[in-house]
């Protein structure tokens, strides 16, 4: 019997994304579709090929076809890793099929070693737990899981019936709350529409010698809302003038996600109101009170008429 020698077929994968849900501090790829496509040196437009990620039992997202080292000749006897191309930058699409979080793009270094996390990305640490990932932004679609408040709202700009919603605005809620968390901080962020689903979890309640029941406890809140109206927050060169990636043949990729880097380090936008003379009233920052197990509607304050609004004017 004549034996055959094994064929060697390797690929190295030189990316991977990790995703987390700091609500549920749960690690997500279920649902994620993820692209990455090249941007050249020079001119930071896309070259090359879309690649899709796929998932692994870890739950990282992993991506490979970026590059021909990834894929080794066969007579290479090189470990993994030594040595691989230059470093470049690649362009990140994520969209949720599930309808959970919010579509993001973002660039990130490429080849990187281990997990990528969004080390280098601003993503609130001093909000949020420790993070496992690149954060993901609720949509106003997502379940409220038990136990989880939601505050929501939309947000648009200046004063009128025909206002432009504010894109991807970023809300803060902070809490004074009582030892050993002296102060609570969230975030949510506005979809393309400006409109807002803010899920957290409860604050801690305030040590009273006689507090009231948990149905009847209410937790007072500072809201500021963080917006700033540029174009340049858009990512680098539209897919629709590359290569579309779609599913069952329709296309998916929203050409108009902005960068993510960009939207986490907006300014402060001062929210708008009335007063009882009808006149304007600017602040920047808004006081409410959340009541246990009731959603509730953020909006501009008007003395004299319901707002189903909350106006902002933008950072200049």
């Amino acid at each position: 019997m004549k034996l055959f020698a094994m064929e060697k077929d390797r690929t190295d994968t030189l990316l991977g994304i990790q995703f987390w849900d700091g609500l549920t501090n749960r690690i997500i790829s279920k649902g994620l579709e993820a692209t990455a496509q090249r941007l050249s040196s020079s001119t930071k437009t896309r070259v090359g090929k879309v690649v899709t990620g796929w998932a692994t039992p870890s739950g990282v997202i992993a991506f490979s076809g970026l590059t021909l080292e990834e894929k080794p000749l066969p007579d290479d006897q090189r470990p993994p890793w030594s040595p691989v191309a230059e470093i470049q930058e690649v362009v990140i699409h994520v969209t949720d099929h599930l309808r959970r979080f919010l579509p993001m793009s973002f660039t990130v270094r490429f080849p990187s070693r281990g997990a990528y996390k969004g080390e280098d990305i601003s993503d609130l640490r001093g909000a949020l737990p420790k993070s496992m990932g690149i954060n993901l932004w609720s949509l106003a679609t997502r379940t409220v899981p038990p136990g989880s408040a939601v505050i929501r709202s939309r947000i648009v700009m200046g004063k009128g019936n025909d206002q432009a919603p504010a894109a991807y605005a970023l809300v803060r809620v902070r809490s004074a709350g009582s030892t050993p968390n002296p102060t609570f901080d969230y975030y949510g962020m506005a979809d393309k529409r400006g409109i807002l689903s803010l899920l957290m979890p409860y604050p801690v309640p305030e040590d009273t010698n006689q507090p009231p029941s948990l149905a009847q406890q209410t937790f007072p809140l500072t809201i500021e809302v963080f917006y700033k109206r540029d174009r340049s927050q858009l990512p680098p060169l539209s897919l629709n003038s590359v290569e579309k990636v779609s599913v069952n043949d329709q296309p998916h990729v929203d050409s108009e996600v902005p960068d993510l880097r960009a939207l986490l380090t907006q300014k402060k936008a001062l929210i708008i109101g009335t007063d009882k003379q009808n006149n304007e009233i600017s602040s920047q920052s808004l006081d409410i009170e959340l009541k246990f197990e009731e959603p509730f509607i953020l909006a501009s304050p008007n003395p004299n008429s319901r707002e189903l609004v909350l106006r902002v004017k933008p950072a200049s």
